[in-house]
This record gives C-alpha cells, structure tokens and sequence, in this order.
C-alpha cells in the first residue's frame, strides 16, 4: 500500500491510496472519500511487482516474460475508471547469476520528488516444490537456509535524457531503508536522531524470505554503497508464535515522517 502524501499534509484531503493484490495482477485504487475503489488489472503475461507514488503519479514495475519496465499512472484519470498506462522506462537489464535472485522496488525522496529503483540480490537455496511462477514473475516461497544479500544497486530515474533512462547512482549522504512492504530514501538530517546512528550511502534492509526456521528468515542488515560492505543486525526472536515471523514480513516506517 502506498499514499500520495502523509496524513498530516495540506494535500491529503484529495490524495490516493494505492493497494498491491497479492495475486501480482492487480491495482486497487482509492480516492479518500469516494466511495468506492478503481482497479486495475495487468496485460496478460505480465504481472506487477512494485510501486510509488510522486504527486498525482503513479509508477509501477511491470514484468513480463523477458524484461522489466516501469509504467506511470495518472492518478486524476481514476475517477471515471481505470486510469491508461504509458510506459514511462525499461528497468535495467541486470540478471543475477545461476545461484542468485532479484528483488526490485520503486522508492521515492519525497522532499526533492526523486524517484528510484531499487534491486536486491540475494542467495538462497529454496525447498523442493517451493519455486513459485506467476506470468512473467519467477518468486522463491520459501527456502532451506537463510537468504543471504550479495548486493544491492541503486539507480535514479534521470527524466533530464531523452529518452528517458535510469542512471546507476550513490546516496552520498543520503540513507535508503528498504523492506517487502515499505521503502523510503531521505537525507540524514530529516532523521530526529543521532548521526552516527544511520551512515550515509547507506541501504538498510529488512527483508522477510519464509525459511524452515521462521525467525531466520527475517533478515536485517545494512549494505554500503561505498565498498559493497554487508552488515547484518541480530533478531530477538519474540514471545509469540512463529507463525508471526512467519506470515508477517517487515516494515520500515520514519516517526518523524508521520
């Protein structure tokens, strides 16, 4: 689920609320107020992965069988239907290696309106049976050991080329945090905390990969743009029931933001 603005913003009284199925193939789309939800279904053969939303925009990875593109939305066409996707931009023809996957997510810096592209790759041996397919959409469901982060890159949407690509970029002194649900790029000054806290060119993650032992499959970590460095972070495995670490992937939220 993404919004078009915080809560406490001017512009939330005509913002959106855009919902993720999790059948891939289709976008439910809200507009406060209104009574009723749009939504809208993927082409055959393709499914959707991720989202953000910049303003009245709505932008949305799509995969097909051989490749990956993000498409934009008009959120103010919602209102008598499904808004008409134009294809905005190829994603980067990266492929992980045999023994590899790739997770790609849209984040946005709100305050400078800067929209990015986000790949993960990770390592991870999935159980028999567990190696899931939906059109143009391979996913693991679970695997036998922990997933382990090889790499994470980072790229910009650079709107100022013609046509329009996606440039492989740092953060410098910005921080990315990145999750399953959640994703946010923002400098380190709008963080009410300590700078030696949080590094600059620097993603924290939290992934969620169901693992035979639940609370394993949480992954926490923190990977630097700087010298490829990885570092995981403990998980205090709760009181409750696995079925929490197992069914319940993480997400990242700023309280500053809210």
């Amino acid at each position: 689920m993404v919004a078009s603005s915080k809560p406490n913003c001017d512009s939330f009284s005509d913002g959106h609320l855009v919902g993720l199925f999790r059948d891939y193939c289709h976008i439910a789309i809200y507009k406060l107020f209104e009574k009723s939800w749009t939504i809208v279904e993927s082409d055959k053969d393709s499914t959707f992965l991720n989202m953000e939303i910049i303003g009245t925009k709505l932008y949305v990875i799509v995969s097909d069988d051989s490749s990956q593109k993000v498409l934009v939305y008009c959120l103010k066409d919602s209102i008598n239907g499904p808004p008409k996707a134009k294809v905005l931009a190829e994603c980067p023809s990266i492929s992980p290696s045999i023994s590899e996957w790739r997770l790609s997510f849209l984040s946005k810096d709100e305050a400078l309106r800067e929209l990015y592209l986000i790949y993960v790759f990770y390592y991870a041996v999935p159980l028999n049976g567990n190696r899931h397919a939906a059109p143009g959409l391979k996913f693991l469901s679970e695997c036998g050991e922990p997933a382990q982060v090889t790499k994470i890159q980072m790229f910009k949407l650079d709107t100022n080329k013609d046509p329009i690509e996606w440039q492989n970029v740092q953060l410098e002194d910005r921080v990315a945090f990145v999750s399953n649900l959640c994703n946010i790029v923002m400098s380190r000054d709008e963080l009410n905390c300590n700078k030696d806290l949080t590094r600059g060119n620097t993603i924290y993650f939290a992934l969620h990969c169901r693992c035979t032992n639940p609370w394993q499959g949480l992954r926490l970590g923190m990977f630097c743009l700087t010298d490829s460095s990885i570092k995981y972070f403990p998980v205090e495995k709760s009181k409750h029931d696995d079925d929490i670490a197992y069914r319940n992937p993480p997400v990242w939220f700023v309280p500053n933001l809210l």
